[in-house]
C-alpha cells in the first residue's frame, strides 16, 4: 500500500512539472489533439483601414463560434498590422517565434509585399489576401487567398462598357492595391477607350476642391473615385458643393455602410467590382455583428478558417511547411460563403484561390448586385 502510494505521488509530480513525461507516452495522434496549433492572423485592426481588418477578424470568430468542434485544436492569434509594412513585419516575427504556429494569414497588398520575401526566406507558410500576383509568383511558401486584381478590373470595365462609358477619368489615392486595379483596367482598354488619372493624392488628403475644379474642365463619360475610407465621403460631399454630377465607379472601399451614409446623394448609382457573397452568409453575419460592412473580407476569412481547420485536422503537425502548402494547392472545387472557389496556378507561377467576381451598385443607400456569375455556378475549368 505504501509502495503504491509513493509511485502515484511520483507520477503526479512528473505530470505537474511541465507534463513532459505524460506527453512522451502518448501516441502521436493523441499528442496532436492535446496541443493546439496556432494560426497567426495579421490584420489592420487600427488605422484608416481598420474596418477591413475588423470584418476579417469577425469572419474568423464567426467560423470558430459556429463550428467549435472543428477548431478545438486550432487557435487563431491576431496581430495588428495597422496596414503598415514595418509593423506587419514585427507582427510576423512575433508570430514566427511561436513554435506552435502552423502558418500565417495576412490581409492587404502593401503588407503582403513586405511579408512574402521574408516568409519565403524563413520557410514559413504565408497565405495572404492580396491581389498582386508578384506576391506569390515563383515562391514555394506563399499563396494568395483571393483573385488577382485584373479579375476585378475586367468585371468593372465590362460593366462600364455595357453602360456606354468609353472615356474614363480617375482621381486616386496612392496605394498599391488601387494601382493594381487601375493597371488592370489600362491593360484591357480597347480601341476608342481612354482612362486618364486626373489627380493622385496621399491617403491622408481630405481636400479635393482643386481636383474637382480640374475635373469640371475635362470631358469624360464616367469618373473613377479610387479613394480610401474617409476620403470617399469627403470627395462626394465636396463634389456636391461644386455641382459636379457624373456617373461614378470605384473599388471595394465603397463597401461600407457608414461611408455610403456620409457621402450623401452623389454616391448614388456608383458601381464597383467585388466577390459576390451569398445572402445566407450576409444574414447570419448581420445577426452576429449588426452590420455588413466589408462583408467580402469577413467571407474570405471565414472560408479560409474553415478550409484551414479541415486541412490541419487531417494533417500531422510533423508535416513540413511545403507539405502543408502543397495540401492547400490540391484543393479543387470547394463550396464557400461566395459559392464555389478553387485553387489555381497560372502559367506565370502565380498561385491563388479564385472566387466568383461580380459588380455591385449603390442604390438608395444600400448595396445591390447588378452583374456577376451565379453563386451556384462552378468556376471555369483551368
Amino acid at each position: 500500500m505504501r509502495f503504491t502510494t509513493q509511485l502515484s505521488f511520483t507520477a503526479l509530480i512528473s505530470a505537474l512539472i511541465g507534463g513532459v513525461t505524460v506527453l512522451q507516452t502518448l501516441a502521436p495522434q493523441e499528442e496532436q489533439q492535446l496541443r493546439k496549433r496556432d494560426v497567426g492572423v495579421i490584420l489592420p485592426l487600427s488605422g484608416p483601414l481598420a474596418e477591413f481588418g475588423e470584418a476579417a477578424k469577425n469572419g474568423f470568430l464567426l467560423a470558430s463560434k459556429e463550428h467549435p468542434d472543428r477548431f478545438k485544436s486550432i487557435n487563431f492569434v491576431f496581430e495588428d498590422s495597422q496596414y503598415d509594412p514595418k509593423t506587419s513585419i514585427s507582427a510576423f516575427y512575433k508570430l514566427a517565434r511561436d513554435t506552435n504556429t502552423a502558418l500565417i494569414y495576412n490581409w492587404g497588398t502593401a503588407t503582403g509585399e513586405a511579408l512574402a520575401p521574408i516568409a519565403e526566406a524563413q520557410r514559413i507558410p504565408l497565405i495572404t489576401n492580396s491581389q498582386t500576383p508578384s506576391i506569390s509568383e515563383k515562391r514555394a511558401h506563399v499563396l494568395r487567398f483571393i483573385n488577382p486584381a485584373e479579375d476585378f478590373s475586367l468585371a468593372l470595365l465590362n460593366e462600364l462598357r455595357s453602360r456606354g462609358h468609353r472615356r474614363l477619368a480617375v482621381v486616386k489615392s496612392e496605394l498599391a492595391y488601387i494601382n493594381d486595379l487601375l493597371n488592370g483596367m489600362k491593360s484591357n482598354l480597347r480601341d476608342g477607350e481612354t482612362l486618364e488619372v486626373i489627380d493622385s493624392v496621399t491617403t491622408s488628403e481630405q481636400n479635393f476642391r482643386s481636383t474637382i475644379a480640374k475635373l469640371k474642365t475635362k470631358n469624360f463619360d464616367a469618373l473613377g473615385v479610387f479613394l480610401i475610407s474617409g476620403q470617399i465621403s469627403q470627395f462626394y460631399r465636396q463634389a456636391e458643393e461644386q455641382a459636379l454630377k457624373v456617373p461614378t465607379f470605384g473599388s471595394d472601399f465603397f463597401e461600407s455602410e457608414s461611408e455610403i451614409a456620409k457621402s450623401g446623394p452623389g454616391i448614388e448609382g456608383a458601381i464597383y467590382s467585388n466577390i459576390i457573397v451569398s445572402e445566407e452568409f450576409r444574414t447570419k453575419y448581420q445577426q452576429a455583428f449588426s452590420n455588413d460592412t466589408h462583408l467580402t473580407y469577413a467571407s474570405n476569412a471565414y472560408d479560409f478558417a474553415m478550409l484551414t481547420a479541415h486541412i490541419l485536422n487531417q494533417q500531422a503537425a510533423s508535416k513540413s511547411p511545403r507539405e502543408l502548402l502543397a495540401t492547400y494547392q490540391q484543393i479543387q472545387d470547394q463550396q464557400g460563403t461566395s459559392g464555389h472557389y478553387r485553387f489555381i496556378e497560372s502559367p506565370n507561377s502565380d498561385k491563388f484561390f479564385a472566387f466568383s467576381v461580380g459588380v455591385k451598385e449603390i442604390r438608395d443607400g444600400s448595396i445591390q448586385v447588378v452583374s456577376g456569375p451565379s453563386l451556384l455556378e462552378p468556376l471555369p475549368a483551368k
